[in-house]
């Protein structure tokens, strides 16, 4: 039974992982910009709960990644800016941390 082969082939054999190649500027921009600009002209989210958090607690974070740093810092200060305007949205009650 040790003599048995590998069933997914030697690591080594393996080929290469595909690049990576970073998405183009303009489209790191526009979920930003369009997320920015509808944030400063509500009165209140203008999206659900659901996308809500999609928006700032998924994408928000993978967009900026690609940004140099202090660029990253500029719009997570104005985006964070709008969620104190805003308030954040209450979590579901199945999100709720037990105090």
């Amino acid at each position: 039974m040790l003599d048995q082969p590998d069933l997914f082939g030697d690591a080594a054999d393996a080929p290469p992982a595909p690049a990576r190649y970073p998405p183009k500027r303009e489209h790191l921009l526009s979920p930003l910009n369009e997320l920015l600009a509808a944030s400063r002209a509500a009165d209140q989210w203008p999206f659900d709960r659901v996308m809500t958090d999609l928006k700032i607690d998924r994408s928000l974070p993978r967009l900026l990644s690609y940004f140099p740093a202090d660029e990253a810092e500029r719009w997570r200060a104005d985006i964070d800016a709008e969620i104190a305007r805003l308030g954040r949205p209450e979590p579901y009650p199945s999100q709720r941390r037990a105090a």
